[in-house]
């Protein structure tokens, strides 16, 4: 079946992977998934957005993943190994449980992809496949040397490993093993979600994939691109990500991701980014049925802000400063619930400084986009 363009009004539900029911303690790749393609089907839908399917590391968030290439095998669907005859029967395991267990549910799960791998090995077919999966996917082999080195080192932190593992071209000695394992879930992971892909695509559903701003410090992002994030001479964060207190949070919100060296990014031109856009693009659907090719996208402009706020009793008084294309301004907002009560407040703060109020001005994105047009 045709997929809609993104021209066209269409409706679409969200519904995070881990959500689904299953056999083992969180939903999977597997039965469900189908099912569910199949249930939104007939109601209409034809988007699914899910969550980042990223292997998450401490807290078990999305969010903040151990790599923002790889796929978390905690997904992977055990029944369906089962099916093409790398594992015997599989007991339910954790079924009716109400929460997801991570930790449990993962030791459970390894046990059983550890037998499917050492069947496989037995299987040339796959075994061809495999390696041909290897071959074409370009962050596999570091990614697998990180995790293993991870597990090595008891789950350390990347930074407070010795110095020869903090080596990106460091040696794999002793490694090969777990090495290729890893590697192996990742070839059962994009083959089984393929699948699933394809099979939405017969019921008409697209796929609509989440690409978080930030990623984790302990990652293989961070381990290999460590250039791109601001970071000290001990490999933790120089500075890390949050939100500013506002009327949700009055403390605000810690993330901890390490912010981007954009001006590294910048020289690179933006190599990590477009890397990540160009995977995202060939496992899901959204760019890639309006034929929109990563790899010819290239850095046009950039715009630069740096927020400063001031929480007052009526709301946030916020000053960015703007840098774009050789240009430098500022901005003054007052983000208020009572508009009113907010507009006599903000005359009041500026008139001191014979401050011109105005209304409906261009944004920062087209006062940049301005400029362009004179060069």
């Amino acid at each position: 079946m045709k997929l809609k363009s993104l021209k066209q009004r269409q409706a679409g539900v969200l519904l995070p992977l881990f959500s689904l029911p299953s056999r083992h303690g969180i939903g999977d790749l597997g039965k469900s998934a189908y099912e569910f393609i199949d249930l939104s089907a007939k109601a209409g839908f034809s988007i699914w957005q899910i969550l980042p399917l990223n292997p998450s590391s401490s807290g078990n968030s999305p969010y903040t993943p151990y790599s923002s290439f790889a796929g978390d095998e905690i997904y992977i669907s055990l029944d369906l190994l089962q099916e093409w005859h790398l594992l015997e029967e599989v007991p339910s395991y954790l079924e009716d449980y109400p929460k997801v267990d991570y930790k449990r549910v993962r030791l459970f799960k390894d046990k059983y992809l550890r037998k499917a791998y050492q069947t496989f090995l037995q299987d040339e077919e796959l075994k061809k496949e495999y390696r041909t999966f290897v071959k074409g996917t370009f962050w596999l082999k570091k990614y697998a040397r990180f995790m293993a080195l991870n597990q090595a080192n008891d789950g350390l932190p990347w930074a407070d490993w010795n110095e020869e593992d903090q080596k990106v071209s460091g040696s794999n000695a002793g490694l090969e093993d777990e090495i290729a394992y890893i590697q192996f879930l990742q070839y059962i992971f994009v083959k089984q979600f393929n699948l699933l892909k394809i099979h939405a695509h017969e019921k008409g559903i697209s796929i609509m994939g989440d690409l978080p701003l930030y990623v984790g410090n302990d990652s293989a992002d961070v381990y290999e691109y460590r250039k791109c994030f601001q970071l000290g001479k001990d490999y933790y964060p120089l500075y890390i990500s949050g939100a500013a207190p506002d009327y949700f949070s009055a403390d605000g919100q810690l993330w901890g991701h390490p912010l981007y060296n954009w001006n590294y990014l910048k020289k690179t031109r933006y190599n990590f980014w477009i890397k990540r856009l160009k995977w995202n693009n060939e496992i899901f659907d959204i760019l890639e049925k309006e034929n929109i090719y990563i790899k010819d996208l290239t850095c046009g402009y950039y715009l630069k802000t740096t927020r400063h706020d001031i929480i007052l009793s009526d709301g946030v008084l916020s000053l960015d400063e703007n840098e774009y294309n050789h240009h430098h301004d500022y901005e003054i907002e007052f983000e208020v619930e009572d508009y009113d009560q907010g507009l006599q407040t903000f005359k009041k703060i500026i008139q001191p400084y014979h401050l011109e109020y105005k209304q409906n001005c261009l944004s920062k994105i087209k006062r940049m986009l301005e400029t362009l047009k004179n060069e």
